[in-house]
């Protein structure tokens, strides 16, 4: 065990208040309390961390009766989450080593069924903060930190191999990524998003071992993906997961588009990814499972432009290719609703009739889909060499000039005042000058000549 003073080295600003408090209070209650994991790597690299976990020798419900804005959750691997309003503060009890294998390292047959079995589903058995650094995935995530004396505590090398731009595995890569196949993803992650390299070991054993992540839960397995695509950094994220293997396992129809279309595929693909990669960096972040739509959106539009689809209506084509990449992910029915919508809208705003149609795009504005319908136009733009210029032009048309420097409008929101003065039939509020006056009905006496019932308002269905 080395402690390293990080006055100096790690901005204490950083840290988030209610974690700090979160400490303190456990430590006045006589348990041990430390900040671990990503968020003590963050502080070192001089990053603001999203998220402050927490690791303590007390259990779960020693914390729950610590904490009376605490919630327990999980099975496999039982956690407190303490809640400060909307914010949620992941409170963990030191976990204790399990011995998976006797065996040494090098006499370990990677080929045998049964090695499957080292998969953990039970990780409920505490420890001290020593078992529960070894039992941790990487060394950069098994740094602990104190706040009150204002130094890490590394069991692990963590901090030389944070230095060194290292992911590596804590104890025998082999094991740990049979214990738990996602630690193949989460390598990944780190490498795309650190800028760091996998270390040898490590990596020959996420490519040994990249077909066991189907035996993980989808949900979970789910989860890191939508993590990879959304992190800023998709394009090389897909890249090392093409590289080791892993792609092909999970995203089987990218791998099958880079195998089909040879190098023009990949450019067109890394292209989309890097594309992705500024708009999430930037100020139009894409969410849920429009993320996925232009992750695969090269996949998606090779479809639909196939010969045997030409005969089918521009919406039963975008139904017929989201529907079979969405159901592969099990993407749930209100993001796949949601992405195909958003295809759909992306055709109208991309093409030159629908900058004539000022009424119909108007509408569109209050739609859930509008959004992430522009941020995706703008990712297509960006993927095929559009200037910075050229899109703020164009997004300029939709949003208008007042909004063309921020996040288009979010469902829901106000519309500007000479925006809802000129389409008061869109804002659904009243008027300029005061109310709106009820329009009287004519008593009709009898049948119109010509029939038929009373009709809809044109335009009304988009």
């Amino acid at each position: 065990m080395q402690r390293i003073p990080a006055a100096g080295r790690i901005d204490t600003a950083r840290i988030d208040v209610d974690a700090l408090k979160v400490i303190r209070r456990l430590r006045q209650f006589g348990y041990e309390a430390f900040l671990v994991g990503g968020s003590v790597r963050d502080l070192w690299l001089g990053r603001t961390p999203k998220d402050f976990d927490i690791a303590t020798s007390a259990s779960p419900r020693q914390i729950k009766r610590v904490f009376s804005n605490c919630r327990l959750i999980g099975r496999r691997f039982r956690l407190a989450h303490v809640f400060f309003g909307r914010k949620i503060l992941e409170v963990s009890t030191f976990r204790a080593l399990v011995a998976q294998s006797d065996e040494p390292a090098d006499e370990v047959d990677e080929d045998a069924p049964e090695q499957t079995d080292l998969i953990v589903w039970d990780d409920n058995v505490f420890g001290n903060a020593e078992e529960d650094a070894l039992r941790r995935d990487f060394t950069v995530n098994g740094l602990f930190y104190d706040p009150e004396t204002e130094e890490v505590i590394d069991y692990v090398d963590g901090i030389a191999d944070i230095e060194r731009k290292i992911i590596r595995t804590i104890g025998d890569p082999g094991i740990r990524m049979r214990e738990d196949p996602v630690r193949i993803l989460r390598a990944v992650k780190f490498a795309s998003r650190l800028d760091f390299e996998i270390e040898a070991a490590t990596y020959e054993a996420c490519v040994h071992h990249a077909s066991e992540i189907l035996l993980c839960s989808q949900a979970r397995v789910n989860e890191e993906i939508m993590r990879l695509l959304s992190s800023g950094h998709a394009a090389g994220a897909v890249r090392l997961m093409w590289e080791i293997g892993v792609l092909e396992h999970l995203l089987p129809d990218l791998a099958d588009y880079l195998a089909a279309f040879g190098k023009q595929g990949e450019d067109r693909l890394w292209r989309t990814l890097r594309a992705l990669d500024e708009l999430e960096r930037d100020r139009h972040p894409i969410t849920g499972g429009i993320v996925i739509g232009a992750a695969f959106w090269p996949v998606i539009e090779a479809e639909m432009e196939d010969p045997s689809q030409a005969a089918l209506d521009y919406g039963l084509r975008v139904d017929h290719a989201v529907g079979s990449v969405t159901q592969k992910l099990r993407l749930p029915r209100r993001e796949s609703a949601l992405l195909k919508q958003v295809l759909i809208a992306r055709r109208r705003l991309l093409s030159d009739a629908a900058r004539k149609r000022r009424t119909p795009i108007g509408r569109m504005r209050g739609k859930a889909y509008f959004a992430g319908a522009l941020a995706f136009c703008e990712m297509e733009m960006r993927a095929a060499g559009r200037t910075p210029e050229e899109v703020e032009a164009w997004r300029a048309q939709y949003v208008g000039p007042d909004r063309a420097e921020g996040h288009a409008a979010e469902p829901g929101a106000a519309q500007p005042a000479a925006h809802a003065a000129a389409h008061p039939e869109e804002s659904g509020g009243e008027q300029p000058g005061g109310p709106r006056k009820r329009r009287r009905r004519r008593r009709r006496r009898g049948p119109r000549p010509g029939g038929g019932g009373e009709g809809t308002e044109p335009g009304s269905a988009d």
